[in-house]
């Protein structure tokens, strides 16, 4: 979160005279991460900025951050990696092992961050997709203790890994989802991940997949927002466990 305090020292320092350049660049990263009153704030001088003031704001998701601040910024979307190029680049990566490049590469859709978390960090997407896993066998069998065990479970690793599963819920789902159309090109999983679709997919269809998404991203939006863990994913067992048999 982007507290009010840093917008008000970014203002007090674009206030300054530039002796080194003609012109002050502040670049602003994950400004939907800004809190109402920091937002507001950025938004005056934005409206108004000094003379030679130019911002930069590098935003993952555009539509958190306020409309007014949309309206006052020219948009440059900046399109993903090839695969191809990114397969090649990943080749010579050092975190690499025994990785095949053009998998992980379908899999990033063309983001080198994500490509790089996942040879970094292979735990992580392991760790959420047994999380994955569980919460849709327990789901589908109504098992309501197991679930309960899971949501202590979730609401125990921290924001940071929880907003990372969510992530990875609406990520995975999606995947199932298209993996029922047999198009090979349009899905991005890893070896574990297709074993545990072959069976799931089928459960993944028109009647309920619009409905998890929203699920998670609720989910992921409470989350944001400090909401209460074991709430949230109490909450959000209980729906998928309902919306999985449809």
């Amino acid at each position: 979160m982007i507290y009010v305090d840093e917008a008000s020292e970014i203002i007090q320092k674009l206030n300054k005279k530039s002796y080194e350049a003609d012109y002050k660049v502040s670049l602003i990263w994950l400004p939907e991460t800004m809190n109402q009153t920091c937002a507001n704030k950025i938004l005056k001088i934005l409206e108004e900025p000094p003379a030679n003031t130019i911002f930069i704001l590098v935003t993952e998701e555009e539509q958190r951050l306020l409309s007014t601040i949309r309206s006052r910024c020219q948009t440059i979307r900046l399109p993903k990696i090839e695969e191809e190029d990114l397969a090649e680049a990943l080749a010579g990566h050092p975190s690499l092992g025994e990785n095949n490049p053009a998998v992980v590469a379908r899999i990033a859709n063309g983001n080198y961050i994500l490509a790089e978390e996942f040879l970094l960090d292979d735990e992580v997407r392991k760790y959420n997709h047994r999380q994955y896993t569980s919460l849709m066998r327990a789901g589908y069998g109504r098992n309501m203790p197991e679930l309960l065990l899971w949501s202590d479970e979730l609401s125990a690793i921290g924001r940071t890994r929880q907003i990372s599963f969510l992530r990875y819920c609406s990520d995975f789902t999606r995947e199932n989802f298209m993996s029922n159309f047999q198009q090979p090109e349009l899905v991005t999983m890893d070896e574990e991940e297709a074993n545990f679709a072959k069976k799931f997919a089928p459960f993944i269809h028109e009647k309920n997949v619009m409905h998890l998404f929203a699920e998670f991203d609720k989910s992921l939006k409470d989350i944001a927002s400090n909401g209460n863990p074991k709430a949230v994913f109490t909450d959000m067992a209980i729906k998928v466990s309902k919306l999985i048999r449809l």
